[in-house]
Formats: C-alpha cells, sequence, structure tokens
C-alpha cells in the first residue's frame, strides 16, 4: 500500500524555497510534489475557491506544497516529513508548517493548487506564460520577470505558480482588478509573455513547458527554437505529410 504523507509550508524567498527543496530531496523518502505558490495567488484561491482555508497564515511572499511517499505502509512517513521540516526550520528555509493530519485536509491542500485557475481568474484577467527553466534558475528568473514587469506594466500584480521539481513555474500578469476587460488587458500587458519567454530562454530554459506549443506559441517557436531542430521537424512532417493536408498551420509555423 503506497503512503503519502503531504503539508504546506511558508517560505521567505524562492531562494529559501530551492533549499528545502534541496533539503526534502534527501529526506530519504520519495519526493513526489513540490509545488511554489506566490503570496496573492494562495491569498485568491482561498478566499474564492471550494471549500478551503488557510493551512497558515499568508503572511510569507511564498508558499509550498510538499509530497513526500513511500511504496510500503511501515514506512515511517510522518517522522521524516517532522524532522526534515524541522531542521528547515532551525536553517531558516521556512517560518510556519502545517502538515496534513488525515486524507481531508490532505485532498483540500490538493484541491486549492487544483482550484487556482479559477479562482485567481474571478479577481482579473491574466496573461498567461507556461515556461521551464533550470530547477538552480528559477529564482532568478522570477528575480528577473518581476524587476521588468515592474518597470513596464506597474499597475498589474505578477502572479506566480508552478512545479519547483521542473522548473515550470507559470508567471502571469493580472490586471489591476476584476473590472478590466480581457481584451484590454491583454492590449495594455502586449509583450509580456514575449518578455517572460525570452527570459526563459536567457536562463537556459524553454519558452515552452507541460501545456505544449497550440498556436498561441507558433510565433515564438518561429522566433526562438533551434533553427536545426525545426528544420528536422519540417523534414519529418514532409514525409507523413508530404500535400500539407494534416492540420495545416497547426503544428509547424508555416507548414
Amino acid at each position: 500500500m503506497r503512503v503519502r504523507e503531504t503539508a504546506f509550508v511558508a517560505v521567505e524567498t524562492p531562494d529559501a524555497a530551492l533549499a528545502l527543496y534541496s533539503r526534502m530531496q534527501g529526506c530519504g523518502a520519495e519526493l513526489v510534489a513540490f509545488e511554489l505558490c506566490g503570496q496573492r495567488t494562495i491569498q485568491l484561491t482561498v478566499q474564492n475557491g471550494p471549500r478551503l482555508r488557510a493551512p497558515v497564515p499568508l503572511v510569507t511572499p511564498w508558499f509550498c506544497i510538499i509530497e513526500i511517499a513511500a511504496a510500503h505502509a511501515a514506512a515511517p512517513l510522518r517522522g521524516i516529513m517532522e524532522d526534515t521540516l524541522a531542521a528547515a526550520m532551525e536553517a531558516a528555509e521556512c517560518t510556519d508548517v502545517m502538515i496534513a493530519e488525515n486524507e481531508d485536509t490532505r485532498a483540500m491542500l490538493w484541491r486549492m493548487r487544483e482550484s487556482t485557475p479559477d479562482s485567481v481568474r474571478q479577481a482579473g484577467p491574466s496573461v498567461p506564460t507556461d515556461t521551464a527553466v533550470p530547477v538552480s534558475a528559477v529564482p532568478r528568473f522570477i528575480a528577473d520577470v518581476e524587476r521588468e514587469s515592474a518597470a513596464r506594466w506597474p499597475e498589474g500584480h505578477v502572479m506566480a505558480i508552478g512545479h519547483l521539481g521542473d522548473g515550470n513555474i507559470h508567471i502571469n500578469l493580472q490586471a489591476p482588478g476584476p473590472d478590466v476587460a480581457r481584451a484590454e488587458w491583454y492590449a495594455r500587458a502586449a509583450g509580456f509573455d514575449e518578455m517572460v519567454n525570452r527570459l526563459a530562454v536567457a536562463a537556459g530554459g524553454s519558452f515552452s513547458a507541460e501545456h505544449g506549443i497550440g498556436t498561441g506559441k507558433l510565433k515564438a517557436m518561429a522566433a526562438m527554437k533551434d533553427p536545426i531542430a525545426m528544420s528536422v521537424m519540417r523534414s519529418i512532417k514532409g514525409a507523413l505529410d508530404p500535400a500539407g493536408m494534416m492540420n495545416p498551420g497547426k503544428l509547424l509555423p508555416g507548414a
């Protein structure tokens, strides 16, 4: 029987979250999830989400949802989680912790994470991004995005949430309020996604992550994808679809 322990942890900075992630990797159990969430993102989720409550006071700028697992019910997961987070707190890697006491609380934590997009959307439209950078580059990447965003769109809210363990952090720019129309905000925030893509690639990452290319990133693909890789992909598509009849213009830019 596979068993799990799940915790909600307050941290001051992405650098502290990265140090905590490294500690959890060496805790002696399987680390199956490590989510990094910005304060405003969590606040809006608790406010607008279904049957949610704040696991700890939402006073730090960042929070993590951490889950460890083991294949056997006899594994001392609770002790591992408690001891590891206690050591992390002594090292100033975190400031507050709530370990789920039962399955209902664990389910609530993951419901919080999964309901974030819908909950946040109620506070105003956002320009979304889906990038990935090396895990070690996440703190610098977030700082760079926050700095450039503050200079170009000071009225917007930078919203961050994602998977620290694979560097896939979704950073969105939210309108200053729910009264701003989506089309208006997209026009005012034009260039935000290109800026985030550029910073991700400069950090050694990718302009596209778990959500793929679709039609929304064909322009970014044409501008940022390695030309040799593009040539190989065009050759493969040409071999499989010489007449260009299979979803034209939807798989590769101009193909």
